[in-house]
């Protein structure tokens, strides 16, 4: 039978303990199983490297807790490496554990009300409505940590009929079609909790207004020189349309302007002019009739200067235009630096796995030193026979010939997975050759040759012969 793997379970947020914490103050429960059969017994065990010293884990709970007064200040962490055992199998988690203080800020919304637009019927379960975000002004990002929720009621009852919110995105996602909406709002309040202690909280509205008239398809602008461009689009999918609107207005100033068309041409430019140079500018566009004024088209942003960034001056990052010359700013990719992202440190992934330290060889290579116990290209491999106290109980000996696997060579009259059982009829108890039976690890029976009984059969039982009498005729 093939060996199950085990799978540590992820908490919210990484462990914590609070500053001058004295010994036996609980910072996490650790916890794995076997997917495949999820009753099989798993213990735990605190690998002897980092801050080990600092912590003591039960074996058979996962709980974790301090063994001595933590020292360290706020904001330092302590890093262990927790092993889980089950039946031969092994698996290991890093964990780092943050020092912190007393939560002294709530959470704040970036705005007070959000407003969403989507269409009645286009729409389908799954659709990303919009994203609610609050931030945490607390300066020990652990304590600013933001958790959402809607806030219960009639209005969320009513919402949660279409709608879905992630707890830690805040992204709000549409659950069912809108089809059947009687009426052209929705609105609900969320709740934004932060993840420190104590738990503060703050509120915001929402508000989605479902549209007939689609947004506008393939919006573009093209710029014509540094005071005008030409702003183009296609006609919506969906609704009767009797004129467009376009909106747009300078980045890094609040005053929309807008040029209103009448039409219902299938595609449509218009020219806008009198903009100043050097400057970015956002717009987008709606299509409206009597009834109302559709869904915008997603915004989109046009700059009265060359755009650098088309021309591929990034080599491994993004390219992000500037309202100052020369226009542009590279945001390398992760390991990448310099003035065009041209150069590559491969120990700025991480690479080296259970705290392997990673060396910057040449060329983009690098080389792992890893601690005792780990090895391979990353420090992914892992030898179990070095747990403490050892895998294999009663002085057996453990082997592993894979990484995160071991089996275990037992001593005379032990035997098992990890030599956890033992064999009574080993040290051949039953006398005059009587065959033993193991029964448990502490009892047995002996199953006696003929002429023999007793508890360890070492009675001998004799017979006499009665003679035959004679015949009397």
């Amino acid at each position: 039978m093939s060996e199950g793997v085990l799978v540590f379970w992820s908490p919210f947020h990484d462990p914590r303990v609070h500053e001058s914490a004295p010994a036996g103050v609980h910072v996490t429960t650790v916890r794995a199983l076997d997917e495949s059969a999820p009753g099989k017994p798993v213990a735990y065990s605190l690998l002897d490297v980092k801050d080990s010293g600092h912590f003591h884990l039960n074996h058979i709970t996962g709980n974790l807790t301090t063994a001595r007064s933590i020292t360290r200040k706020v904001g330092d962490k302590y890093e262990v490496i927790v092993a889980a055992v089950s039946q031969g199998v092994t698996e290991v988690k890093t964990m780092q554990i943050e020092v912190t203080v007393p939560n002294e800020y709530p959470p704040r919304f970036e705005q007070s009300v959000y407003r969403a637009e989507v269409h009645q019927t286009r729409t389908r379960p799954g659709y990303r409505v919009l994203q609610v975000r609050a931030l945490d002004p607390d300066p020990v990002p652990y304590n600013a940590e933001v958790y959402y929720r809607l806030e219960e009621g009639p209005e969320s009852t009513r919402a949660l009929r279409y709608l879905a919110l992630d707890g830690i995105t805040g992204e709000v996602m549409l659950n069912r079609s809108l089809s059947d909406l009687a009426d052209s709002t929705i609105t609900f309040t969320v709740v934004a909790e932060d993840g420190g202690s104590p738990m503060k909280e703050a509120r915001a509205r929402v508000e989605i207004l479902v549209k007939t008239i689609s947004d506008p398809q393939n919006t573009r602008a093209v710029v014509v020189n540094e005071s005008s461009v030409r702003i183009c689009w296609q006609r919506p999918l969906y609704g009767n349309v009797s004129g467009y609107v376009v909106k747009y207005k300078a980045v890094s100033e609040n005053v929309t302007s807008f040029v209103n068309v009448t039409t219902s041409e299938t595609d449509k430019c218009v020219p806008v002019s009198g903009l100043r140079p050097w400057m970015d500018y956002e717009y987008r566009v709606y299509a409206w009739n009597r009834r109302e004024e559709g869904i915008g088209s997603p915004v989109d942003r046009f700059a009265t200067r060359i755009d650098y960034c088309l021309l591929g001056v990034c080599k491994h990052g993004s390219c992000e235009t500037m309202g100052e010359r020369p226009g542009y700013r590279c945001l390398c990719e992760p390991g990448f630096y310099g003035d065009a992202c041209e150069h590559f440190d491969p120990c700025s992934h991480n690479p080296c796995k259970t705290f392997g330290t990673c060396v910057n060889t040449s060329h983009g290579e690098y080389r792992c030193d890893c601690f005792t116990g780990f090895s391979g290209r990353n420090c992914s491999d892992f030898d179990p026979c070095l747990l403490k106290p050892s895998a294999c109980l009663h002085d057996g000996v453990c082997t592993s010939n894979a990484s995160h696997t071991f089996t275990c060579l037992c001593v005379d009259g032990y035997y098992g997975k990890t030599c956890h059982q033992y064999d009574p009829c080993f040290s051949s108890p039953c006398m005059h050759d009587a065959r033993c039976v193991n029964e448990s690890d502490v009892k047995f029976t002996c199953l006696c040759p003929p002429g023999y009984a007793g508890e360890l059969r070492k009675h001998k039982i004799y017979f006499k012969q009665i003679p035959t009498l004679g015949t009397l005729y």
